[in-house]
């Protein structure tokens, strides 16, 4: 017999007679559950889990598998229902404790049955997609155990009443609400109605805020401001803690930011403005502890940092207009100056300790600078920096300070001070000439402090007044201390230029009488010197400068020389009954001196007369040489005012101990009101061909602009020498194109250049 290839041989399986027992599968499940039942009993040791896993095994193997797993599902269910009636009966000391322990022993239970069902679990349970042994455990748990009507409301509250007692600050059991919580969260479902540990977070959250709440009130009404900001400190602490330690929340930012709304969102601005604790009077204290524990609370809440930022502001505001309105400040331009850095190095002490994102136990910080290290809020710092900016340009005269301010520094205090004080002085003033919008009015006061220091040579010292100067030039630029390096040079060319002179001479002794000449050869256009009319300089002076012009002269063709008697310096030989001494005046000073080798007496008028001296100049020198402290002239009648009807005498018993005397010349530090207007007047024609040249430098680049913009270029590119008025700027734009560099548009807003 043959067969063909590739043909199939059909195997049947083997087919006998034996009948299975009909009742096997209900057996077999009664076994299980007892088994089932014992093991939720904790009677583990008298079951044979191999016995188990086979008859799990079989009955699933013969498709029995709905029968046991919904025959361990109502078992469970029977089981948890006698435990919910058990554990209901306890009282509530004992409550949680028991909660906590039957949840302990249903995991341990599970995890034997789920053991036992192992084969239910990895063919029947993921062939009909039902849920897994353990997990049908934990959902059972949580419905008929946890939201058992006499389970859940006792367990919620008697977590938070845990949580309440602990916030009063008694000792609780924090590892069984550690436990508690954990259950809750992990027997939380994510269907509707099963989300228990989500309400458990909602009623958490809801007791934290009744509970702060009341705080809050209480505490505000009894404490000062930094007792309550050290108690509310410590509160979220507390609250981290506990997070950490139980509270096992999802968002654990949410429960601090309900603790922070309570405590201090709701009360902000209570807490700022408590009478004699508040913010103000911390400020004002130097509280800087407090007030870093008020910033670190405030910047965490919204709204925080914009109200420490507004009553910093007003705070500084406040002391600011104090410095304004105080008379002697304003009087005195050494005080005023003083008291402004003061004021401003207080507020950067307070931002750089208390106003920092990051607080460390030791803190270096230089405070040399107006930004400081990242740490530091910046937009806290700003608004220093604009208050004072706002502060410093309100009094019209803080150029003008600040450049006496440097000048007395300069003449004075430098003499013996070390390089650290030096340059801590530079750069206090010039954080504040920083802050100044009219920068080239305080060049102009520099200018003329500093050309005064230059030819006075007394206290004078080219290496300090250089350290300043390289501070300008890296704020400002080159060009703006341009001007202010010629000065240097002039003074180095003219000592070359009188040793010059003193060389040409055959007889400097008899040439110039015995008079010790110098001179200071400046150039015209960088000093800051008007042209007067010179006095009338004695005979003796006249041969001087005729002798040195002559030499001069025939050194530098086709230059001009313009003496400028005002700002010269004498040293006299007066005799005095008494001894002798060597006055160092002024050269008008000496002028008038002078004239009582040949006058006993002299007239107000006759003085004019003589010396040919302005009358505010005389007036000046007359009170500093007879109503000063040194009285070398006698006035009749006596006062200490001048006037034309004065008469003046030579000073015959006048006596001092001092062999050389310096007379001051009596006059205002600051200037007068009349001159302080020619300053300005002067320093507004400096700015015109600034602005027209800034007008043009934008138009020749741009062609076409409109008035806005216009405007606007010219501001920025001019606001780091000064700001100028838009109306200024209008009449420049006019100049402009009446001399054909620019034209208006067909729309009369915007212009074309031209030129």
């Amino acid at each position: 017999m043959s067969r063909r290839l590739g043909s199939r041989v059909l195997i049947l399986p083997f087919k006998h007679s034996v009948q299975a027992d009909p009742k096997y599968a209900e057996r077999t499940w009664d076994s299980l559950k007892e088994a089932i039942k014992e093991i939720c009993k904790h009677n583990t040791g008298v079951l044979s889990y191999e016995e188990l896993y086979r008859n799990a095994y079989n009955l699933v193997l013969h498709k029995h598998g709905d029968m046991l797993y919904n025959g361990l599902e109502d078992c469970l269910t029977e089981l948890l229902d006698q435990v919910v009636r058990q554990v209901a009966a306890h009282t509530d000391s004992s409550f949680l404790e028991k909660v906590k322990q039957e949840w302990e022993w249903h995991k341990v239970s599970m995890i034997h049955i789920r053991d036992i069902l192992m084969y239910m679990d990895r063919t029947y349970v993921a062939a009909k997609r039902k849920t897994p042994v353990y997990d049908l455990g934990l959902a059972l748990f949580r419905k008929v155990f946890i939201k058992s009507t006499l389970i859940y409301e006792r367990l919620v509250n008697g977590i938070l009443g845990l949580v309440e007692l602990e916030r009063k600050g008694e000792e609780v059991n924090r590892q069984l609400l550690a436990s508690l919580i954990t259950m809750l969260r992990d027997l939380n479902g994510e269907q509707e109605g099963e989300e228990i540990f989500y309400d458990f977070e909602r009623r958490l959250l809801k007791e934290t805020a009744d509970f702060y709440y009341e705080e809050a009130q209480l505490q505000l009404s009894i404490c000062s401001c930094p007792v309550y900001l050290r108690r509310v400190e410590q509160r979220l602490v507390e609250e981290q803690d506990r997070i950490q330690s139980y509270l096992c929340v999802n968002s654990p930012s949410e429960l601090i930011k309900v603790v922070q709304d309570e405590l201090v969102t709701r009360h902000m601005e209570t807490i700022v403005d408590m009478e004699n604790s508040g913010f103000v009077h911390l400020v004002r204290n130097d509280c800087t502890q407090d007030l870093a524990i008020m910033y670190n609370l405030f910047h965490k809440v919204q709204g925080g940092d914009e109200l420490l930022r507004s009553r910093l502001k007003k705070e500084i505001h406040t002391q600011a207009s104090l410095i304004l309105n105080d008379v002697d400040n304003r009087d005195d331009p050494i005080r005023w100056v003083e008291a402004v850095i003061c004021l401003r190095q207080k507020y950067m002490n307070i931002v750089d300790d208390a106003f920092c994102h990051e607080q460390s136990a030791s803190r270096n910080t230089s405070m040399d600078a107006w930004s400081l290290d990242t740490c530091v809020d910046k937009k806290l710092l700003q608004t220093v920096n604009d208050s004072f900016e706002w502060f410093l340009n309100q009094f019209v005269r803080t150029s003008e300070y600040l450049s006496l301010y440097l000048d007395h520094r300069i003449r004075t205090d430098f003499r013996n001070a070390s390089e650290a004080e030096m340059e801590n002085c530079f750069e206090q003033v010039i954080l504040l000439f920083r802050a100044v919008r009219d920068k080239d009015l305080f060049e102009r006061y520099y200018k003329q402090h500093l050309a005064k220091r230059l030819l006075s040579g007394r206290n004078f010292s080219e290496d300090i007044e250089r350290i300043f100067i390289e501070k300008l030039k890296s704020e400002c630029g080159y060009q703006f201390t341009s001007k202010l390096e010629v000065m240097f040079t002039d003074i180095r060319t003219s000592a070359e230029e009188v040793e010059a002179f003193r060389t040409a001479l055959d007889d400097p002794q008899s040439s110039l009488n015995g008079i010790e000449f110098q001179v200071n050869v400046l150039t015209t256009g960088c000093w800051p010197i008007r042209n007067q009319p010179a006095a009338r300089l004695p005979l003796e002076m006249q041969r001087c400068c005729q002798a040195f012009e002559k030499i001069y002269f025939a050194r530098h063709s086709g230059r001009l020389l313009s003496w400028q008697t005002s700002l010269g310096n004498v040293e006299l030989r007066a005799h005095f009954p008494s001894r002798r001494h060597e006055l160092q005046v002024s050269t008008h000073q000496a002028i008038i001196l002078l004239l009582f080798n040949h006058h006993d007496e002299l007239s107000f008028r006759q003085i004019q007369e003589e010396t040919g001296l302005p009358q505010n100049e005389l007036i000046r020198c007359l009170k500093s040489l007879a109503c000063g402290k040194y009285r070398i002239l006698c006035k009749e009648p006596k006062g200490k005012e001048v006037v034309d009807t004065d008469m003046f005498s030579f000073h015959s018993k006048f006596t001092c101990k001092l062999v050389r005397i310096k007379v001051a010349n009596i006059m205002a530090e600051k200037e007068t009101e009349e001159e302080k207007r020619e300053t300005q007047g002067r320093v507004d024609d400096d700015r015109k061909p600034q602005i027209e040249a800034a007008i043009v430098r934008i138009m020749k680049a741009r062609r076409y602009l409109d008035h806005n913009n216009l405007v606007s270029e010219v501001i920025s590119q001019l606001q780091t020498h000064f700001v100028p008025e838009p109306a200024e700027i209008k009449r420049r734009i006019e100049s402009l194109i009446e001399r054909e560099f620019l034209e208006r548009d067909n729309n009369q807003r915007s212009y074309r250049y031209i030129a």
